[in-house]
């Protein structure tokens, strides 16, 4: 590995050093050339959108969120370092997946899309992929896994054409691990043990992520401590982890040095160590939070300190700072045209920086033609009154209603009273109880939402409801407990706000936390009703996997019941179609039930897809990698007779009257089409 030190250089100086130290390669020095203005290829890209407000009434909106990599593979032309197995690798995603997928959503009420974040990620990091978008290294650049900025106006303008929005994922927080800290100044990035166990205690540091230390991360040596540990810009390129783009943030002096958030799950023993308790106050029943010196010390780190895992804390306090960040994510609107910001990880910034941030960035849009931009934010915690406190004084439209979300599960997983739902809405709802508390803003933001009627809306009329994320465990996790989930999405469509569904859910998608929600090798079953007589001489599952078990059943659950095909697991050939021994009649008001238990199969696989015989009827355009849908279907050919199989039987549908068909399992290890549900029911 080269590496890079920038420590000594000011400002674009060390761009230019970044780049002396490997003058010698040429695809640097092209590089450079093609990315020295620091900002969009315009020229590359195209003309940029001309922008429109095209939301009425973001609370009439049902919000469906898309992890792009983990939806649908439009382009296996992008398909880079894609292993469909590895649940912590690319699965090859993309926005052409999800343009191909727009009807269905369509039909399953979704009207506004909230998307992953799009710039360019470290590739990896400790064997993990940036898939999901939150590991920045250029704030300027498309995701190359997801297509170019091209094909991400295309998704846009093809939404829009639906009357469907697109919000944007961002993050102001933190960068990849772009940088370590030269603990033992010996110019390599180290994990070292020392102490013996015995008469000293043994202790570990990693200078990719070293503990938070309040004076800022200190360098130590065989001759003891050395003052602030510097920093070392890595040289990665084949991961993509080189200094960040805008140059200017590759400045050292733009990011905090603390070292990793350390609290968490520890926080009264942390701030015990850290001097801010005492014992007595440690060994209490107190709540942490209710000890105002814990509280402000847990705090200070979570708005200082790096995210674990070496995402290193942007000093967000400094004007140049937020300018730069202002100037990036503007200019992804005016280039591409998004209706509104989800803001991830907001309570580890400073309140002030939404002050300026939010109204600059609504300044921007409404300059550029795009009003009623929704920004709302992530603060990942059951805190109420944190939560809120986002939603005052000129900063948020709306958050991420996290207490809300506990409390739902407690009250429809746990049996809790549903009182608490009444006791934690009376701290948001105003005029419910002489002398409550309100946690959430009463006064819209200046230049914020507004309703049809163009009536500005408060922030406590405007949270964003969801039960599942990308962050936490499926709802159907370790309780496969459906008529639970449809009394959660009922209430979800029902509430005031704005409903938010992540991907899958409507399929019961169950895996546990990330990367495991959405699920690698999974058993499902789609059963479709017969509408035509006709014959089937021939069957083939129409998933294009390996690893697969099969069993398609005829009138499953009768007298008549009969097993079409039953090929055990290993042994499918996903090229090959299966020739019954007999052909076999159907008429309508049959059914026919597919079951299979299988894992994705090989991307590098996809050509054998093209060779299949362009005869067989197929639900679905071929194109996808990771479906377990239906059947392929051949008649006789000398018969006029044919297979009417539209649709498999229920499938949800989001929103009062939409009439959605069933959901095809288009997430790579996906899930099950559900079954008849109440027409109100519905990844937030």
């Amino acid at each position: 590995m080269d590496r890079i030190t920038m420590r000594d250089a000011p400002g674009e100086d060390r761009q230019a050093a970044a780049r002396g130290a490997c003058a010698g390669a040429l695809a640097l020095i092209a590089l450079a050339a093609a990315a020295s203005t620091g900002c969009f290829n315009a020229d590359k890209a195209g003309q940029a959108p001309r922008l429109t407000t095209v939301v009425k009434d973001w609370r009439d909106e049902v919000v469906y969120q898309v992890l792009i990599d983990r939806f649908a593979n439009g382009d296996a032309n992008n398909d880079t370092n894609v292993k469909p197995r590895d649940a912590a690798a690319y699965h090859g995603g993309d926005y052409q997946g999800l343009i191909d997928r727009l009807d269905y959503l369509a039909d399953l009420g979704v009207t506004a899309l909230w998307i992953s974040p799009v710039v360019k990620n470290v590739e990896e990091d400790a064997g993990v992929a940036g898939y999901h978008g939150y590991w920045a290294q250029d704030f300027t650049e498309v995701n190359p896994h997801f297509g170019d900025l091209p094909k991400l106006r295309e998704l846009v303008d093809k939404a829009h054409a639906r009357n469907m929005k697109v919000i944007l994922d961002i993050v102001t927080n933190h960068i990849g691990q772009l940088f370590y800290y030269d603990i033992n100044r010996n110019g390599q990035p180290d994990e070292q043990l020392m102490g013996s166990g015995t008469s000293s205690p043994i202790t570990r540091t990693t200078e990719w992520d070293p503990d938070f230390d309040e004076r800022g991360v200190q360098s130590f040596t065989s001759l003891g401590p050395s003052g602030p540990a510097p920093l070392v810009w890595v040289w990665q390129p084949e991961i993509s982890r080189v200094p960040p783009w805008p140059p200017e943030f590759a400045n050292d002096d733009w990011y905090h040095k603390m070292g990793r958030v350390t609290v968490w799950g520890r926080e009264k023993q942390a701030c015990f160590d850290a001097g801010r308790i005492t014992a007595a106050e440690r060994d209490s029943d107190a709540y942490w939070g209710s000890l105002a010196a814990c509280h402000d010390y847990v705090r200070m780190q979570e708005m200082l300190g790096d995210f674990p895992g070496g995402l290193k804390d942007i000093k967000t306090e400094l004007p140049e700072v937020r300018q730069a960040l202002i100037d990036v994510y503007a200019t992804w609107i005016e280039q591409a045209g998004f209706d509104g910001f989800r803001i991830d990880t907001i309570k580890h910034v400073e309140p002030d920086f939404w002050r300026t941030f939010c109204p600059a960035i609504r300044q921007r849009a409404a300059a550029a033609g795009k009003t009623n931009f929704l920004i709302f934010g992530e603060a990942f915690d059951g805190d109420d009154e944190l939560i809120g406190s986002f939603t005052k004084d000129d900063m948020l439209d709306s958050v991420f209603y996290f207490s809300q979300k506990f409390v739902i599960d407690d009250v429809i997983k746990n049996g809790a009273p549903t009182r608490r739902l009444e006791d934690l809405w009376k701290t948001r709802i105003p005029n419910q109880d002489a002398g409550q508390t309100l946690h959430y803003g009463t006064n819209p933001q200046p230049g914020g939402v507004v309703d049809a009627s163009g009536t500005p809306l408060p922030p406590w009329r405007l949270t964003v409801n969801f039960l599942d994320n990308h962050d936490l465990p499926r709802f159907l996790y370790q309780n496969q407990d459906r008529p639970g989930l449809h009394i959660a999405l009922a209430l979800l469509l029902t509430m005031d706000g704005i409903p938010c569904v992540y991907y899958g859910t409507e399929q019961d998608f169950s895996g546990g936390n990330d990367p495991a929600n959405p699920p690698q090798g999974t058993t499902t079953s789609c059963t479709w009703h017969i509408g035509t007589a006709g014959y089937i001489v021939r069957v083939a599952p129409h998933m294009h996997l390996i690893g697969t078990s099969m069993k398609i059943t005829l009138n499953p659950g009768t007298s008549k019941s009969s097993v079409l095909m039953n090929v055990p697991k290993y042994n499918f050939d996903y090229q090959k179609a299966y020739n019954l021994k007999k052909w076999v009649k159907v008429t309508p008001g049959e059914t026919v039930k597919v079951s299979c238990t299988y894992n994705p199969r090989l991307a590098q696989e996809l050509p054998a897809l093209r060779k299949l015989p362009p005869h067989y009827i197929t639900w679905g355009d071929g194109s996808s990698d990771e479906m377990c849908l239906g059947l392929m279907w051949e008649v006789p050919q000398n018969s006029h007779a044919k297979v009417d199989w539209a649709h498999p039987t229920g499938g949800l549908t989001l929103g009062g009257g939409h009439q959605g068909g069933g959901a095809p399992a288009w997430e790579h290890g996906s899930g099950t089409p559900t079954a008849s549900t109440p027409s109100s029911t519905t990844t937030g």
